[in-house]
C-alpha cells in the first residue's frame, strides 16, 4: 500500500510542473497584433531589446506558424511581462485615462483594470506606427544615401521574373556616397509616390535595413522590417530616433485646426488604421502622440442648422515640416475624405 501511495505521490509531483506550463497564465501580458506589427518590434517595444524577438517566438509557438509574419487575429504573450492585478491596478478615477469624444468618462466603471504593465511602458505612438507611417515632403527635404539595387540570390534556375525581397532578406545597395554609412547603421526604406499639390510628395515607408558590409560603392543591408513589399530602387535614409518616452500621454487641448490633404492610400472608404496627412506638422508645434478629431463642419439646413459632427479620432504618427501623418484610431462614419476639417483635442506635453 505505501508502495502505491510513494508512487501516486511522485506521479502528481512529476505532473505538477507539466500541467503548469500548459496552463496559461491570466496574468501575462498579451498584446494584440496590428497591421505592420513584426516580432522585431514588440521586443523593442517590450523587452527593449529588439534582438530578443526569439523569446516572443518561442513562447508563442502555439499561435505563430512563421516568425517572419504574425497577423491581426493573432494575441500574443510577452515573456517577463506578467499583469499585476489588484487593487493597485484597478482604475479608479476616470481622468487617469486620456479620453476624447470618442471615449466618453463614463466608459469607465469603478473596478475597471489597466494592466501594470500597459500602464508602465505604454508610449503614446508604438515604434511600429512610428516607422511604418509614410511622410508628405516636398523634394529636398529628404536625401537618400543609397538605393536597392537587387536581393542577393545567386541561382542557376532560370526564373521569369526576380525573385521577390523578403524579411531577413540581405540586398544589394548602390550608395550614393561612401562615407556617409557605416557597418551596423539602421536604414529607413522609403519609395516615391504620387504628387499631393502644393506639399510635396508622399513617400511611403517600405521596411527598414541594417548594414552588414560595405564594399567599395556598394553596401549590403540586411531587411529586418517590412511595413509593404520592398523593391530594388527604393531610397534608403538614416533611421529617425523614435521620439517618444515611454509612459508620457496627450493631454487635453485646442486651439489648432487645419485639414487632411490626402491619403497615403486611396480608398472608397477609409477605416481605422488607414493613415491620412494634415496640413500641420512641425513648424505648427504639432508633435507626434497629439490627437486630432476630424468633423463635418456645422451647415445650414432646411428644419435650422446642422452641428458639426464628429467623424474620427486621429493619431499623429509622424511629423514633417510642414504635415503630419495621422494615423485613424477611432471612426464614428465612413465620411473621412480629403478636405475634411480637423481641431487638436490632446496635445502631448
Amino acid at each position: 500500500m505505501k508502495r502505491h501511495l510513494l508512487a501516486l505521490a511522485c506521479g502528481l509531483a512529476l505532473a505538477a510542473p507539466i500541467a503548469a506550463q500548459q496552463t496559461p497564465d491570466d496574468s501575462t501580458a498579451v498584446h494584440q497584433v496590428r497591421p505592420g506589427d513584426t516580432l522585431w518590434d514588440l521586443a523593442r517595444q517590450y523587452l527593449e531589446n529588439p534582438y530578443l524577438w526569439p523569446e516572443i517566438y518561442q513562447l508563442n509557438r502555439d499561435v505563430i506558424a512563421n516568425p517572419n509574419w504574425i497577423y491581426p487575429t493573432e494575441r500574443i504573450r510577452i515573456p517577463g511581462q506578467a499583469a499585476q492585478p489588484g487593487p493597485e491596478a484597478e482604475v479608479r478615477d476616470a481622468t487617469l485615462v486620456p479620453r476624447t469624444v470618442f471615449f466618453p468618462a463614463a466608459e469607465v466603471e469603478p473596478g475597471d483594470r489597466v494592466e501594470a504593465m500597459e500602464m508602465a511602458r505604454r508610449t503614446a505612438v508604438t515604434v511600429g506606427d512610428f516607422y511604418r507611417a509614410g511622410q508628405l515632403v516636398r523634394d529636398g527635404e529628404i536625401s537618400p544615401i543609397g538605393q536597392l539595387a537587387e536581393v542577393v540570390s545567386p541561382t542557376v534556375v532560370p526564373l521569369e521574373t526576380p525573385r521577390a525581397i523578403q524579411l531577413y532578406d540581405r540586398v544589394f545597395m548602390k550608395l550614393s556616397t561612401t562615407n556617409r554609412v557605416i557597418e551596423g547603421d539602421r536604414l529607413q526604406l522609403i519609395r516615391r509616390e504620387r504628387a499631393v499639390g502644393e506639399y510635396g510628395r508622399i513617400h511611403i515607408s517600405s521596411g527598414l535595413a541594417t548594414v552588414v558590409s560595405i564594399q567599395g560603392e556598394i553596401a549590403t543591408v540586411v531587411i529586418d522590417a517590412m511595413h509593404s513589399d520592398v523593391r530594388p530602387g527604393d531610397w534608403a535614409v538614416p533611421v529617425t530616433s523614435f521620439p517618444l518616452a515611454l509612459g508620457v500621454e496627450p493631454q487635453p487641448a485646442d486651439g489648432l485646426a487645419g485639414r487632411i490633404v490626402a491619403f497615403e492610400s486611396p480608398h472608397a472608404v477609409h477605416a481605422v488604421e488607414d493613415v491620412a496627412f494634415v496640413d500641420l506638422g512641425r513648424e505648427s508645434g504639432v508633435k507626434e502622440g497629439d490627437e486630432f478629431v476630424a468633423v463635418l463642419p456645422s451647415a445650414p439646413a432646411s428644419w435650422g442648422t446642422r452641428p458639426e459632427i464628429p467623424i474620427a479620432r486621429l493619431q499623429v504618427v509622424r511629423v514633417s515640416r510642414l504635415t503630419a501623418a495621422v494615423r485613424v484610431v477611432e471612426m464614428e462614419h465612413p465620411a473621412l475624405v480629403p478636405g475634411l476639417p480637423v481641431r487638436l483635442v490632446a496635445r502631448m506635453p
